[in-house]
């Protein structure tokens, strides 16, 4: 081998060592950036339970937290609480994560839940008398699909209810998902309950407005307005207490931290004069 082929070798060689360092290497399984995905894509709540906008990116995880919150096999206990979290945004005005969206369509298909329910503005209605028979007609066409998610909401509850025997046996990653994910389920039907409140309230009397500033309402966060009858006392005690579990048990976590949002969020709704010019 001449000088001249040695050195046409190792120049070779040398290219081909520094091309595999420059190609991205596959990212291994249970890697932490992989744990961080999984674990984010778990806890997306959409508002009032989660963050508004963007999913914000989560910390690194040491290997002891990597270890005590593996995920372990897909149980139908797990596959109950993806179907929650899945009915959260389902149920919800906030646009789904690409992640999930794919999914959240799909159950939004299969418990026929339109797009006009999930509507919190309305504009004034026009048109003279027959514009005010149309709204009436969207307003109580709009709470029967509101009453649709409730009922959907309520069984998947009963669901819930039904696996807390086997919350034991699960890793702490899916106890702190559960009880996550059933305590804001619970705090959603509050939710909806004040939505379908303030539809029958507005169907009995438009709210109260300047014509001259206002275009129409929307509903905001309030305070709780309905009646504590049992049923709103046990759903609000209950999430309460599974949020508090989360908060105690899983301290320092990502868990804690979504419980505890989650917990101070308000659950009453209530209308609001939008002023001209604003987005409805």
């Amino acid at each position: 081998m001449t000088g001249r082929t040695i050195v046409g070798a190792i120049l070779a060689s040398g290219l081909a060592v520094l091309a595999l360092a420059a190609a991205p290497l596959p990212l291994p399984e249970g890697s932490t950036l992989n744990f961080r995905r999984e674990v984010a894509r778990e806890v997306a709540l959409p508002p009032p339970f989660g963050p508004e906008g963007r999913r914000k990116e989560l910390p690194c995880f040491d290997a002891a937290s990597m270890a005590r919150y593996k995920s372990g096999p897909e149980t139908r206990f797990s596959a109950a609480v993806r179907k929650a979290q899945l009915a959260l945004w389902a149920t919800s005005t906030a646009k789904a994560p690409a992640d999930l969206a794919g999914d959240v369509d799909a159950l939004r298909a299969r418990w026929r839940i339109a797009p006009s329910a999930l509507r919190r503005a309305y504009a004034v209605p026009g048109g003279g008398r027959a514009g005010e028979v149309r709204f009436q007609a969207r307003l109580l066409e709009d709470n029967k699909g509101i009453g649709r998610m409730i009922w959907q909401l309520t069984e998947l509850l009963d669901e819930l209810k039904g696996l807390e025997a086997m919350r034991p046996s699960h890793p702490p990653r899916w106890q702190a998902n559960y009880d996550l994910a059933r305590a804001c389920v619970q705090s959603q039907l509050v939710v909806l309950e004040h939505q379908q409140a303030g539809l029958g309230t507005m169907r009995k009397e438009l709210p109260l407005l300047n014509q001259a500033m206002h275009v129409g309402w929307r509903l905001v966060p309030g305070p709780i307005t309905i009646p504590r009858n049992k049923e709103v006392k046990e759903l609000l005690n209950t999430s309460r207490a599974l949020f508090e579990r989360v908060i105690k048990e899983h301290a320092g976590t990502v868990w804690a931290e979504q419980a505890q949002r989650a917990k101070e969020a308000q659950l009453g709704l209530e209308w609001e004069a939008v002023p001209g010019g604003r987005v409805m």
